[in-house]
């Protein structure tokens, strides 16, 4: 199964769409947490810090970027993590 949730809602928010970027992660999020989808979880969690720093709120979004990314690597995903 592909994720893509979370790349539509960086497009979402690349069109400006911030509210609908926000709106369709709430939505995905309860049901990844219900199903044990950790890496759909992490790649919203990678979302909503680019909605964070649209928003101005850079430090939040520094913070869980770090965050995320480190889960990334655990998680065995260097491609999400954005290394090798």
């Amino acid at each position: 199964m592909l994720r893509w949730h979370e790349e539509l809602a960086e497009a979402l928010l690349g069109q400006d769409a911030g509210d609908e970027a926000l709106a369709l992660l709430a939505e995905v999020r309860p049901v990844a947490e219900r199903l044990g989808r950790t890496t759909v979880l992490l790649g919203c969690d990678r979302a909503h810090a680019l909605c964070l720093a649209a928003e101005g709120r850079t430090d939040e979004a520094a913070e869980l970027l770090t965050r995320t990314a480190e889960s990334f690597g655990r998680a065995g995903l260097p491609l999400e993590r954005g290394g090798r």
